[in-house]
């Protein structure tokens, strides 16, 4: 009975630790986001304000080649700006949302109460990654980063993803990146599929045209993808996506995002190729 007793109380003080720990790490954490937005807010100040001296140059009937040249470049880096900026403010958003939450897990151990971890998930976690997702289709649309393989991706794909918060230019490329693959794999899957079939109802022949496929797939495939692909041989392609390929692959034409994307080729087999391993995924080889 003694050991029952004091097995209990074990339990009850572990318990009553938890929220507290809990509430530790997250003061934590939004000590490391505050000074993340920190860093942030003083790279966009100096933005800012050089964008505004080159403006007052422009001007100015006395301005010189070199200074237009950096004028033109900053007005092209001033929407990556606008995007900074909104997300810097979505970042302000998320660290009001986690203080609420922060307050609520201290009431509750204060109370003796377990920590209200389904309303964070739900109501909090859910609202943030609209709002990152939000950010990262505006950036897309407005930096040419689409592909049309995204319409292959469920609908709640792209919330799902967003983890974490996109700030900046990199972050949003690689965002950009994952997304496009994502849809690119989707498409390649049913281009495997529609090859098989192909090869069924012409002798075990590949197709000399990606179009050649369309008849094969189980639902319907839009031109406007297909036409992101084309068959080339497989030693024009580095040797780990022509690896076991057989003498022809479907590929992509070109890249949205060189340094980013990575590349797939299907043939025989499914091979895929990123860019941290492979930076010459992208480049031609002669045969």
């Amino acid at each position: 009975m003694k050991i029952t007793a004091l097995f209990l109380s074990i339990l009850l003080c572990a318990a009553a630790a938890v929220p507290g720990w809990i509430y530790y790490r997250g003061a934590e954490t939004l000590k490391l986001k505050h000074e993340l937005l920190r860093q942030e807010a003083a790279v966009l100040a100096q933005l800012s304000a050089e964008n505004e001296r080159l403006m007052k140059q422009a001007s100015s009937p006395e301005l010189s080649d070199a200074e237009l040249s950096e004028l033109l470049k900053l007005r092209n880096e001033i929407g990556q700006l606008r995007h900074m900026i909104k997300a810097m403010q979505n970042f302000r958003r998320e660290l009001d949302r986690a203080r609420a939450a922060l307050e609520r897990l201290k009431k509750d151990a204060e109370r003796g109460e377990p920590p209200a971890a389904t309303l964070v998930t739900d109501e909090i976690e859910q609202q943030t990654r609209r709002e990152r997702a939000t950010l990262l289709r505006e950036f897309m649309a407005e930096n040419n980063q689409t592909s049309p393989e995204m319409k292959l991706l469920p609908e709640a794909y792209l919330n799902n993803v967003m983890l974490w918060t996109p700030v900046t230019q990199g972050d949003f490329e690689g965002y950009s990146s994952t997304v496009r693959l994502q849809g690119e794999l989707l498409f390649t899957g049913q281009v495997r599929n529609a090859l098989k079939a192909y090869a069924e109802a012409n002798q075990n022949g590949f197709p000399s045209d990606v179009a050649a496929l369309k008849p094969f797939f189980k639902s319907p495939m839009d031109d406007d993808i297909l036409a992101q692909y084309h068959v080339v041989r497989a030693d024009t392609l580095i040797p780990q996506l022509a690896r076991d390929q057989g003498e022809w692959v479907i590929t992509r034409r070109a890249p949205v995002n060189k340094n980013r994307d990575t590349r797939t080729a299907v043939g025989k087999t499914f091979q895929m190729a990123n860019y941290t391993k492979f930076p010459d995924r992208w480049d031609p080889r002669a045969p």
